[in-house]
């Protein structure tokens, strides 16, 4: 009696010691390109700093599905209670999770103020090396990696898509293989939409005067054009950062909405009110683009039901997308 009661006691005690999350560090290296353009020419691997995210496995030796979840112009941290519902929620679909944090290793505390601090280049690099890290990953299917991100990670959700762009950081055989845009700023629109072909999915908030729902409904006709499979869903109730229940103004906030929509060329610079990235750093052209159309403030808006539904989306896109597509078995990264 006494030799099945220990065993049961062990049973019981294996089960509460382990961890529905297994979590780890993984980490990797960013950069700073200035542009895309410098991306497109092979100058983007400059001013080298270590990033490092949060990585959370489900149960079981995978290997698994994987989404990056990149923050925006805030601190990660700030994000933390969206997290500790949507991590639970992809891992409970089998879906690994990587927090990527593009502040904490330059020291930035956030930049929804001053956008001069990182540039959206830098951004982008920024994920597409967390997807060469998490491709090298031994439980992580490097084919089956998506992206999400929320306002300017929403921004670097989209280009990431961008052909050119991943194929000059990461060569033809590595790419994300979903992307699901949370109320990014669609301000910018490609010259030449040539995406990679992995299905794109944006949410947006019809109440959001920060960034826009209406730009990203001008751009989905020109992706679809494109051959893109992209498709968006308007919250009509919802702001900005709607996976929060919040509702507080951003007085600093630095918006640009009064620009219009911007391009991006064919070269990779942005050109905005008649004005040009070409010769000019990235910290120039916010400077000068916020003299000409630029304004402060904005609204952060979400309720109970936007956080509901963009969680619901959320996993039920990835699901589709990663956990229901056949595995390709991709687990080797780029050598960088």
């Amino acid at each position: 009696m006494r030799t099945a009661a220990v065993s049961l006691f062990a049973i019981v005690m294996t089960v509460f010691l382990t961890p529905a999350d297994a979590s780890e560090r993984l980490t990797y290296p960013g950069y700073r390109p200035d542009s895309i353009a410098d991306i497109y020419q092979g100058n983007w691997k400059v001013s080298e700093d270590q990033l490092s995210g949060e990585l959370h496995l489900p149960a079981g030796d995978g290997p698994f599905p994987a989404v990056v979840l990149q923050h925006g112009s805030g601190h990660p941290r700030n994000l933390g209670p969206w997290y500790d519902k949507v991590v639970p929620a992809l891992l409970d679909a089998g879906i690994a999770a990587l927090i990527a944090n593009s502040y904490t290793g330059r020291g930035i505390s956030g930049t929804s103020g001053d956008q001069r601090q990182l540039s959206k280049a830098a951004r982008i690099v920024d994920a597409l090396m967390a997807l060469n890290a998490l491709a090298a990953h031994p439980k992580i299917d490097g084919g089956r990696i998506g992206v999400t991100g929320y306002s300017f990670g929403g921004i670097v959700s989209i280009e990431t898509a961008d052909r050119r762009t991943a194929e000059a950081v990461l060569g033809p055989d590595l790419k994300f293989a979903a992307h699901l845009p949370v109320y990014p700023s669609c301000g910018s629109h490609r010259a030449k939409i040539d995406m990679t072909g992995s299905p794109m999915l944006f949410l947006a908030g019809r109440q959001d005067d920060y960034t826009p729902a209406e730009f990203c409904e001008e751009y989905l006709p020109k992706l679809k054009a494109a051959g893109v499979p992209a498709e968006i869903k308007v919250y009509d109730d919802a702001g900005h950062g709607f996976v929060k229940v919040q509702d507080r103004y951003l007085q600093n906030a630095a918006t640009f909405n009064d620009c219009g929509i911007s391009t991006i060329s064919e070269e990779g610079y942005h050109e905005i009110e008649g004005m040009s990235e070409k010769g000019m750093s990235w910290a120039e052209m916010i400077v000068e683009a916020f003299k000409k159309c630029g304004s402060r403030g904005a609204s952060l808006y979400g309720t109970r039901e936007s956080q509901r539904l963009a969680l619901e989306d959320t996993v039920g896109f990835f699901k589709r997308t990663l956990k229901d597509r056949k595995s390709t078995r991709l687990n080797s990264s780029h050598q960088i």
